[in-house]
């Protein structure tokens, strides 16, 4: 994987499909993807018999997209789960098929538990997924054990991090090569975290930015990339 260029939009969630957003569908893919996104942050979380899927979470979102949200199932049921608008959700035999034919594109990784475990076990069972992957990790600490599994181009991403972490984030941040840190906009508005991040050359990235003028002025503060569920270029 070359080094990565910063991607200016991220399609949250693989983007949103007629406005509804946290799809993480191989439809959603496609269409973001025709309409000019090649980054994609998709969310992952556990079956219950540990294979990763996409899925946001088993409570909320799980129930507004699939017919039956009874349990947590396990990958053969989830694979062949009905959505409620007749999607496709993401699997890795289906997000392994989708990236070969799109060269082009990357994951960012938003592991919802047991990041570190995930990130091994798509290198384990998807090596050439995780080559295509942009490890998201949400604490310092797990940085050494996500570049040594062999991910490169890591993010470090802070909506779990607590506001008294910004100079640890920074101490950290002059010591290790991080392709990008992702703020949420209320920390971005931490305008000591956001400038130092600046002046050490690192790209800042905002989430979730669905609003134009929002992210005209947020470019005029320094951010280059944001996570929209459908703002682009045309759009």
């Amino acid at each position: 994987m070359s080094p990565l260029p910063v991607p200016v939009y991220v399609a949250h969630a693989g983007g949103a499909v007629n406005g509804a957003d946290y799809q993480n569908t191989i439809e959603a893919l496609d269409l973001n993807y025709a309409k000019g996104f090649r980054f994609f942050e998709l969310d992952f979380s556990w079956t219950s018999d540990r294979a990763l899927v996409g899925i946001h979470d088993w409570g909320r979102i799980y129930s507004r997209l699939f017919v039956d949200s009874s349990n947590i199932p396990d990958l053969e049921s989830f694979t062949q789960q009905a959505m409620k608008d007749g999607s496709m959700p993401v699997t890795f035999e289906r997000l392994d098929s989708w990236l070969k034919n799109h060269a082009d594109a990357r994951v960012a990784s938003d592991l919802k538990e047991d990041n570190l475990e995930g990130l091994n076990w798509i290198k384990h069972n998807y090596p050439l997924v995780s080559e295509r992957i942009i490890p998201q990790i949400y604490e310092p600490r797990e940085y050494k054990s996500v570049k040594d599994a062999g991910y490169r181009n890591i993010i470090l991403t802070m909506y779990r991090l607590p506001g008294s972490a910004n100079n640890e984030v920074i101490s950290f941040a002059q010591k290790h090569d991080l392709a990008a840190v992702t703020l949420p906009i209320y920390r971005f508005e931490q305008k000591p975290l956001v400038n130092e991040l600046l002046e050490l050359g690192i790209p800042v990235c905002v989430h979730t930015i669905n609003d134009a003028k929002i992210w005209q002025k947020l470019k005029l503060e320094g951010a280059e990339c944001i996570y929209t569920d459908w703002l682009i270029d045309g759009s």
